[in-house]
């Protein structure tokens, strides 16, 4: 079929030599013989000018906006706004003679709807949304808006406008399929499919993890688990905290949480007031460094707060099974992330947020390591299997292949 131009437009896109699911997808449609273009956004905080960069043969072009991550909802909301007016004008300076085939659009941002618009007139390209999180119905489960609001209202008309103009929506999972199809009884199931987070299939890890136990104080004798991400309510930590404190008197086993947000000061006060020396705590770290904690613990931890109604399925996940870790998923009945771990015997799933569920397979997993050594081998296999970017790349590529044997 020869090389098409491909065009990602995401808030997302890391400098540099760090990586996120959107570079190892689009590295592998490098690969695999396409021209790579991305649209993305340099935040006020990281600097005021446009810019354009050659990253590994992909042609990145950053527009300067206001900052749309760790700030409140309303600079947020209007940074997104604003953003499609930047984007609209640097498609006509930038993109002025390039004609794309297929156009990827990354949520959250379902704002894009009017720059996507103009960009499928221009182009008659194929437009396959990447959904990773449904917008107005995850800020109505936390309660930062109310449903049928006029913010809400706003911000579903934008919604629908997104869903209607893309040629294929991509879930994470079959329960937000199921979903996405059950709240919009407009969309065709035709419309969407599964098309999963994925990462490149390579292990980029320092294999010389050793110093890290030292660097950070972390025991070398025990079960390690690890949470890695934001520490707020809205992800469940509380929970978390409430089965540390619980199996404080267990020397077996040790929890390392890293991160930062909102809820971090909050954590570190709980952690000195019950003294709950089986918890190490570490503020945002070097991603070197969290790989190599990641190299050495036992299980990842993944939380989901227990009032989402978008069924989730955190990043982090493909993290810890790409490195082999089995998950300990904390998750909520309307998520099915941990149904999918534990069906294929790559860890663990609470749903109920019950200590007792947790201490049981806490014991399950202190009363042999063998048990560990299987999740871990089917952690690994699920990623193989699953999780790749070849996978992801292969159903978005023969979506755009069947449109044009339809047209």
């Amino acid at each position: 079929f020869g090389m098409n131009k491909i065009l990602l437009l995401t808030l997302s896109w890391p400098s540099n030599s760090n990586s996120n699911l959107y570079k190892d997808l689009m590295r592998e449609f490098k690969n695999q013989g396409h021209e790579v273009y991305v649209l993305t956004t340099l935040e006020k905080r990281f600097g005021n000018e446009n810019s354009v960069e050659n990253d590994e043969g992909i042609y990145v072009h950053r527009i300067a906006c206001g900052n749309i991550t760790k700030t409140g909802f309303v600079e947020k909301t209007i940074s997104l706004l604003k953003l499609n007016r930047l984007l609209i004008e640097a498609n006509k300076k930038v993109f002025a003679d390039v004609m794309f085939d297929l156009i990827i659009v990354s949520t959250p941002s379902i704002t894009f709807a009017p720059v996507v618009k103009i960009l499928k007139r221009k182009n008659d390209a194929f437009i396959y949304l990447l959904l990773k999180d449904m917008w107005p119905q995850g800020a109505v489960d936390l309660g930062v808006i109310k449903k049928f609001g006029l913010v809400w209202r706003f911000f579903r008309r934008y919604e629908k406008s997104m869903y209607k103009i893309s040629d294929k929506i991509g879930c994470m999972s079959k329960g937000a399929v199921d979903f996405l199809l059950l709240n919009n009884s407009k969309l065709s199931s035709n419309k969407v499919e599964v098309c999963p987070n994925s990462l490149a299939k390579y292990k980029s890890i320092d294999s010389n993890s050793s110093d890290i136990y030292t660097t950070y104080n972390i025991p070398t004798d025990k079960i390690l688990f690890i949470y890695g991400g934001n520490i707020s309510l809205s992800h469940g930590i509380d929970f978390l905290l409430d089965c540390i404190r619980t199996v404080k008197g267990n020397k077996k086993i040790h929890f390392i949480i890293v991160g930062s947000g909102t809820h971090f000061e909050n954590v570190k006060k709980i952690i000195l007031r019950d003294s709950l020396f089986n918890v190490t705590l570490l503020d945002r770290l070097p991603s070197n460094d969290y790989q190599k904690l990641l190299s050495i613990s036992d299980f990842g931890i993944a939380l989901l707060n227990p009032r989402y109604k978008v069924p989730q399925f955190p990043s982090k996940i493909i993290d810890y099974l790409k490195l082999s870790k089995p998950v300990l998923a904390i998750t909520n009945k309307n998520a099915d992330v941990g149904r999918i771990i534990s069906n294929n015997g790559a860890g663990f799933c609470i749903d109920s947020y019950d200590i007792n569920d947790f201490l049981s397979i806490i014991d399950k997993i202190c009363s042999d390591s063998y048990n560990i050594k299987i999740a871990s081998h089917n952690a690994r296999a699920l990623f193989e299997r699953e999780y790749t970017t070849k996978t992801s790349y292969d159903v978005i590529y023969h979506s755009y292949l069947r449109s044009l044997d339809d047209r």
